[in-house]
């Protein structure tokens, strides 16, 4: 087996294990009238091509629909434009009432939502150590990178959004392609792919509860992994994480 896919399916057991047991959940009770069902796909891997336009709920009336146009402004409108191009939310009410749909028990501001669009990544390096992620001294020197994690700019991904992956162990960056978004029970993934002009597709998943990210990234140069909570976090490739003693054998040896 391929050892990028080993990797992925690893890390899809540890996001699953972690999301199902952590109390950090984000609540399942969607509104009734609301058309979105939690084992639905979103984008291009779904069955029907959705698009803000035909997400409105039976609930959202003439006067929802009023509140939203009086916190976007006329210079908000104009960022918004600079910030996104997708035709399937050309307006940032568009992409208000679809985050709103996706977490109803979240609050989101358009002038929080509209700074995250405008920042390129979700993430920047930083020197610091988080003291939240029970590092042991072996994890805090090998190699991995230490970020600073907004996890309001991954809130705002739609399908066919863009978003710049910084990898600094390779003094590189990438641009991952979002292609859909799929809904579970604690947790949303987006699902993706880097843009390249190769032939191999390299897939990006990422998984995000109320406080958590986790997420695995193929590039043509390895493969990454990415965990981040409450604001600060850490990325590596997955060959410093997944580590071999070859000192030790699981041999089992006849007695002497």
């Amino acid at each position: 087996m391929d050892y990028k896919i080993a990797i992925s399916v690893a890390i899809a057991f540890i996001i699953s294990g972690y999301l199902f047991f952590s109390n950090t959940r984000v609540s399942d009770d969607i509104p009734e009238a609301a058309s979105i069902n939690m084992e639905e796909t979103f984008g291009s891997n779904s069955n029907s091509q959705l698009t803000a336009r035909n997400l409105a709920t039976k609930s959202q009336s003439g006067l929802q629909q009023e509140s939203n146009q009086e916190e976007v402004s006329p210079e908000m409108r104009k960022r918004y434009l600079s910030a996104s191009s997708n035709p399937d939310f050309p307006q940032l009410t568009d992409r208000l009432e679809r985050m709103r749909l996706q977490r109803p028990n979240q609050v989101f501001d358009a002038e929080s939502v509209l700074k995250a669009l405008e920042q390129a990544s979700a993430w920047t390096e930083t020197d610091d150590i988080p003291d939240n992620m029970q590092l042991n001294d072996e994890d805090k020197n090998d190699g991995r990178e230490f970020i600073s994690f907004n996890p309001l700019k991954i809130e705002t991904l739609m399908p066919g959004d863009t978003m710049t992956i910084p990898v600094a162990q390779l003094k590189k960056e990438f641009v991952m392609v979002v292609d859909s978004i799929r809904y579970a029970e604690t947790s949303l993934t987006w699902e993706g792919h880097i843009e390249t002009s190769d032939s191999e597709r390299y897939d990006v998943l990422i998984t995000q509860s109320e406080k958590l990210t986790i997420a695995g990234i193929n590039t043509s140069m390895g493969h990454y992994a990415l965990q981040a909570h409450d604001g600060v976090g850490w990325i590596a490739s997955s060959q410093t994480l997944f580590k071999q003693d070859f000192s030790e054998t699981d041999a089992i040896l006849p007695d002497e």
